[in-house]
């Protein structure tokens, strides 16, 4: 036994035998109570066997960590449930704890592992969906709630991080993995605001990851099967992100109350008349029917992988950022909603490089509105018999936004957009994004761009033009390119442009 194991071991034998001591003079005091008065008198510096503890940690840590050893190790004896453990009479194994500060220690200088887990209110998931070790839809008991959420210390010592795991396990949720340092671990907030004379924009409340996966998850067609969402501003909310991480040598975050968040109500015994501690979903399997499993891990699969493609080819950043657009507009309410939808098809549609169609579309098309919305109708898959239906009933909309932003329209007492229209609006904006998904994934694939690193991909101005020329929907894209490639010797790039006479 080395010393920091033989100080464990005195100050365990000493913590049990206080804690025998305060059950036995304990009044009216519950166990709680009981317990934070207990370690309260064990934590002082005139306690000697906590002082020889506090004296071993330091010395074998304090050059390597930088922070409050004290502190550091008052978070360890709690959240590694060394004091709980102790007070139910559970046996304790001091080399077991020794192992394990040595292990949150040597994470110190490393990259730990910090998770978002956001309820989501509207569905109703049969199966968890994992996306990649990072991003998941979970449901679980509430016991395995408590386990993931190291939630047992907090019940005691840290009421402001404890969460309600019976309200929690009735939701589906996102769970994201975000891997940082360990100095940003300890940061208290989403954003650290950083000195300086610009402002910093932001698509939404929630922390930028969670953002994307948002973004993703909203990409799938959600519905109901009695409920008119014609009524609704939205099918899917995300009332809070909370953070988790499992380090054992810092406190954990603090977490929003779920029941003052979440759109719940108890739900009432019709035989007694209680109300039951039971906090039902905002829509029962009945009313609420959610996108087959297949289909969701499917446009989950795809969104994720174009992002990444993204990630190390800055070419088709237009499309991440018409993705965070459509999330703002998602998160938004009613004519902002209008705004930002719009604001996605300009990023996404959009002329980008106006050289490009310098001359050669401009008669065609008399204006930008004019050319996105016909772009979109071919995304949709609108034929031509419904495609001026399309383009005007766009147009209609899009004038609305104008009238809104230059100021020509009193909104006071204003009927002119529909919650229908808005629901139109979301749906063809959902599905332009997820065609030219497709259309990015079969060009890169089909076009071997992994296995050449420094081959420049089509840029945003010639991925628009190819969409343009086409004039069809991208879903049968892939099936046009993957032709057009083993019917030709090689896919001709010229500054990353795509020779479309093959």
């Amino acid at each position: 036994m080395d010393s920091l194991e033989q100080a464990f071991y005195t100050y365990q034998e000493k913590t049990r035998a206080v804690f025998q001591e305060a059950k036995d003079d304990a009044n009216d005091l519950d166990s709680k109570d009981q317990l934070l008065s207990a370690v309260k008198s064990l934590e002082i510096k005139e306690q000697q066997q906590y002082k020889n503890l506090l004296k071993a940690v330091d010395e074998k840590y304090s050059e390597q960590y930088k922070w409050d050893i004290e502190k550091t190790l008052k978070a360890f004896l709690r959240r590694s449930s060394f004091y709980l453990n102790l007070f139910e009479g559970k046996e304790v194994d001091p080399v077991k704890y020794v192992t394990a500060l040595q292990d949150a220690f040597d994470k110190v200088d490393d990259t730990v592992d910090r998770w978002y887990i956001v309820p989501i209110e509207g569905t109703w998931l049969k199966d968890e969906i994992l996306v990649n070790d990072g991003f998941k839809i979970i449901s679980l008991e509430a016991q395995e709630w408590e386990q993931k959420l190291l939630n047992r210390p907090n019940k005691f010592f840290y009421p402001q991080s404890h969460v309600n795991a019976e309200i929690l396990c009735q939701y589906d949720c996102l769970a994201i993995r975000e891997t940082v340092s360990f100095k940003d671990l300890r940061r208290r907030s989403f954003s650290i605001t950083q000195k300086s004379d610009y402002i910093p924009f932001n698509y939404s409340s929630f922390p930028s990851l969670v953002e994307e996966k948002i973004g993703q998850l909203i990409l799938a067609k959600w519905k109901s099967k009695e409920i008119d969402f014609s009524s609704f501003d939205h099918e899917l909310w995300f009332p809070v992100v909370m953070r988790v991480h499992h380090s054992l040598i810092d406190t954990p975050y603090a977490q929003p109350g779920l029941y003052g968040s979440l759109n719940v109500e108890p739900e009432l015994d019709q035989e007694t008349g209680r109300y039951l501690p039971d906090y039902p979903r905002r829509f029962s399997p009945q009313e609420f029917k959610s996108p087959e499993s297949d289909e969701l891990e499917r446009i989950l699969a795809l969104s994720d992988e174009v992002l990444d493609i993204i990630d190390s080819h800055k070419e088709w950043n237009f499309v991440k950022n018409a993705l965070k657009f459509f999330t703002k507009a998602y998160t938004s309410h009613g004519y902002e909603q209008l705004l930002w939808y719009i604001t996605t098809l300009d990023t996404l549609l959009g002329e980008g490089d106006k050289d490009a169609f310098k001359n050669k579309y401009e008669r065609e098309y008399e204006f930008p509105a004019k050319l996105i919305a016909h772009r979109a109708a071919y995304l949709d898959g609108t034929g031509k018999g419904t495609e001026r239906i399309f383009v005007n009933k766009y147009l209609r909309i899009n004038r609305l936004r104008n009238d809104l932003v230059h100021g020509n329209r009193d909104l006071s007492n204003d009927q002119s957009l529909k919650r229908d229209e808005l629901a139109w609006l979301h749906e063809k904006v959902r599905k332009s994004i997820l065609e030219v998904l497709t259309l990015l994934n079969a060009i890169y694939n089909l076009g071997n761009f992994s296995s050449y690193r420094g081959r420049i991909v089509p840029n945003r101005s010639t991925v628009q033009e190819l969409l343009h020329v086409l004039k069809r929907p991208t879903m049968d894209l892939s099936n046009v390119l993957m032709g057009d490639i083993e019917n030709s010797h090689d896919w001709l790039f010229t500054d990353g442009k795509i020779d479309l006479s093959l």
